[in-house]
């Protein structure tokens, strides 16, 4: 119901702002018909996400974040598809699909304890610290994003090289990542917490699933230059008003956790997304 309101709002703000500044003659000259394009390519990206949770308010032993997870140096090939049917009056409908895997990255998982719990544990090192640092490698994850807009071209260039748009969209994104395995970088508190750093275990098991999952509205201007016959430079800068975010874990070495999910997290808020490049 959310995303309902949010695009009728829009979208009535959309057609008074834009719509009605356009005069008859440049309709008639600018688009006489419809007509449909469709691209394809790929992008290459890097990335981090970090989640940490408090759970000290269950126990006096843990600190505050009690763990933090680091899903460091992923690297991702993304294909994509896009649909574009340009409408009469300047109005063009557009659709995108981009699915692609992650190459590779590790996930770092830390565990944090209170004064209370480094005493408890006996740990070698006193007061609230990180008790253990593990990593896991990054195995079996992809990627996929669907979108939707609505769009309105506001300007063009007399020479046609350049032109500006407006939009208003909808877009879903969502991650699944696998890692397995787990080596002990440090710990603080060996045998009654952690391994001996160096130790390695699980090699080849699944030790945590995370899935992502954002939901959101978008709206926003694009711009681009035919730089020659073949070849156009687009920027494109778009706000986000409202997104919704699911995020789940599923820590399969954990027995004292339910497996599916294991923690949950959900929330909204706002964005933007900013993005360059050349099109072939």
């Amino acid at each position: 119901m959310r995303y309902i309101q949010w695009i009728s709002i829009a979208g009535v703000l959309f057609f008074f702002l834009f719509v009605g500044s356009a005069d008859s003659k440049e309709k008639r000259e600018i688009y006489k018909g419809s007509k449909l394009s469709i691209s394809a390519g790929t992008w290459i990206s890097t990335g981090q996400t970090t989640w940490n949770h408090d759970a000290s308010k269950v126990s006096s032993t843990l600190g505050n974040p009690t763990s933090e997870l680091i899903y460091e140096d992923l690297d991702s090939n993304v294909f994509e598809v896009e649909g574009e049917l340009r409408l009469p009056l300047r109005f063009f409908l557009r659709t995108r699909f981009g699915f692609g895997v992650i190459d590779e990255g590790r996930l770092i998982d830390d565990d944090f304890v209170s004064a209370t719990g480094a005493t408890f544990f006996s740990a070698t090192q006193s007061g609230a610290h990180r008790i253990s640092r593990t990593s896991s490698n990054i195995d079996g994850d992809y990627i996929w994003h669907l979108g939707f807009d609505l769009g309105y071209k506001l300007w063009i260039s007399k020479s046609k090289r350049s032109f500006l748009k407006s939009f208003l969209g909808f877009q879903h994104w969502q991650e699944n990542v696998v890692a397995t395995g787990v080596t002990q970088l440090e710990c603080t508190a060996v045998g009654s917490f952690c391994n001996a750093s160096g130790t390695v275990t699980n090699v080849g098991q699944k030790a945590i699933t995370n899935k992502m999952g954002w939901r959101s509205v978008r709206i926003g201007l694009e711009g681009a230059h035919w730089i020659n016959k073949w070849l156009r430079f687009e920027t494109q800068l778009a706000f986000i008003p409202y997104s919704r975010l699911l995020n789940q874990d599923i820590h399969h070495l954990r027995t004292d956790l339910q497996q599916d999910p294991s923690f949950e997290m959900s929330g909204t808020g706002i964005g933007y997304n900013l993005k360059a490049g050349l099109r072939l």
